[in-house]
């Protein structure tokens, strides 16, 4: 089991709503293995450490996830980012301040 980070940028993605749900999924930004934990690291205006998850699924393409995403994008994904691979997680908790 590897510990990682992953940036998240709260203005794109509503962050809070979508890690809110049951098992969310997010873009997998290195490589990791189910059973991994993931740090999200909050952007501006947090600039901290934000949520305690864990991988339970990877390599989830877009097109079959992209109705379970779609209401927390705040911006259409790019074309080459539609070529993504996402990881379901499970939330953990959240890091005190």
């Amino acid at each position: 089991m590897a510990h990682c980070l992953h940036p998240a940028n709260v203005k794109l993605y509503d962050l809070f709503s979508a890690l809110a749900q049951q098992e969310p999924c997010w873009p997998m930004n290195s490589k990791v293995a189910t059973g991994d934990v993931v740090y999200t690291d909050l952007a501006v205006p947090f600039k901290q450490c934000g949520f305690v998850t864990e991988v339970s699924a990877i390599n989830i393409p877009l097109g079959a996830i992209i109705n379970r995403v779609r209401p927390f994008l705040r911006s259409q994904p790019a074309a080459e980012k539609q070529q993504k691979l996402f990881m379901q997680l499970r939330v953990s908790g959240t890091v005190p301040n």
